[in-house]
């Protein structure tokens, strides 16, 4: 922007780049309120349904290490701009979807976009700001993240209710202003001392084993648990995982580092954060289906009644350092933790 000073330049970044991170969490949280109306629109399956919400955490989750690293060697704001725009695009194609099929196909493209926003959001923002303001800034990107993910299940009963396909209509013109103002304000920058190399073998069998491991489990229901497709590919995945492990030993640039699980701090938190993802994502897939389809909530209805689950991380998740800081680590996540089994128990 002509005449943009550096104090103004670094809040503009950090408005831009927040856009993103609010599109990628709010993504996250709506799309489950529209299953019900998907499912009746399209005629899709519950495997496909399923399949909406996990060919994108699949995608995101097998790609967004190696986004890091293509921006470490081919610049963060490019590839954070890239990012943005296949997230439009995938946008646009599941606004558009003529069926489950073509909505999973979005839904994957949403998420290779996704992968790059994530990490590359917070590089740029860390970047621009002075290190003695960088724990503020930091500060607000997270607070941005907890609302999306508060008011998501909200905003995704409110546009379901009028129609599915708003969901990712609205993230369109988010998509076309963010980028401008990334694009005129941020510079772009690189890891000058990163390795241009990236550990193809590993992306791969990660990627194959994954999918080959969850495809097993969605279609088990029909296919029988013990059947010859099923532990086929369940085999066959967790021999490509197992490869996985073995490249990540002998890659100098890992996707996954495993030496890290040898520091017990890190491996209970790494456990504590897989048990807390998968519960939470079981529920954003079962509870809006079971409040709208067997109890008769409207979307709206059943929004407002998922809001306890995630409007709480708005109000906590800023003062999670002081509890952190007042009574240890390993007492405020097993309070949390142990607090999440008895709301798991109460609805069971």
């Amino acid at each position: 922007m002509p005449g943009l000073n550096e104090s103004n330049r670094k809040w503009w970044v950090l408005i831009g780049t927040s856009g993103g991170l609010f599109l990628l969490m709010l993504d996250s949280t709506v799309v489950a309120l529209a299953l019900p109306s998907i499912q009746a629109d399209l005629n899709a399956s519950n495997d496909q349904l399923q399949w909406v919400l996990n060919a994108y955490l699949l995608a995101i989750a097998a790609t967004v290490v190696t986004a890091g690293r293509f921006g470490d060697i081919f610049g963060r704001r490019r590839v954070f701009l890239i990012g943005f725009g296949l997230f439009g695009l995938g946008s646009m194609l599941c606004a558009g979807a003529w069926n489950a099929d073509v909505l999973i196909a979005g839904r994957v493209v949403m998420a290779l976009g996704a992968a790059s926003m994530l990490p590359l959001s917070l590089a740029l923002v860390t970047f621009v700001f002075p290190a003695e303001e960088q724990t503020r800034a930091i500060g607000i990107w997270t607070a941005i993240s907890s609302i999306a993910l508060g008011v998501g299940p909200l905003v995704g009963g409110i546009l379901a209710d009028i129609d599915w396909r708003l969901i990712f209509v609205v993230n369109l013109p988010v998509v076309v202003i963010s980028i401008i103002v990334v694009r005129a304000t941020a510079r772009e920058i690189r890891d000058e001392t990163s390795e241009p190399k990236i550990d193809w073998p590993g992306l791969l069998t990660l990627t194959t084993g994954l999918l080959a491991v969850v495809f097993a489990l969605v279609n088990a229901d029909d296919w029988g648990w013990t059947s010859t497709p099923t532990l086929g590919l369940v085999v066959i995945g967790a021999l490509l995982l197992f490869a996985f492990w073995k490249i990540e030993h002998r890659v100098p640039n890992p996707i996954v580092d495993f030496e890290l699980f040898r520091n017990r701090p890190y491996l209970g938190a790494t456990a504590a954060a897989f048990g807390i993802v998968a519960v939470y994502w079981t529920l954003m897939f079962f509870e809006p289906q079971y409040l709208q389809d067997i109890l008769g909530y409207s979307a709206v209805e059943a929004g407002l009644l998922i809001l306890p689950i995630t409007v709480p991380m708005i109000f906590i998740s800023p003062f999670s350092g002081r509890l952190v800081g007042a009574f240890g680590a390993r007492a405020a996540m097993t309070t949390g933790m142990a607090l999440g089994v008895v709301g798991l128990v109460l609805l069971t």
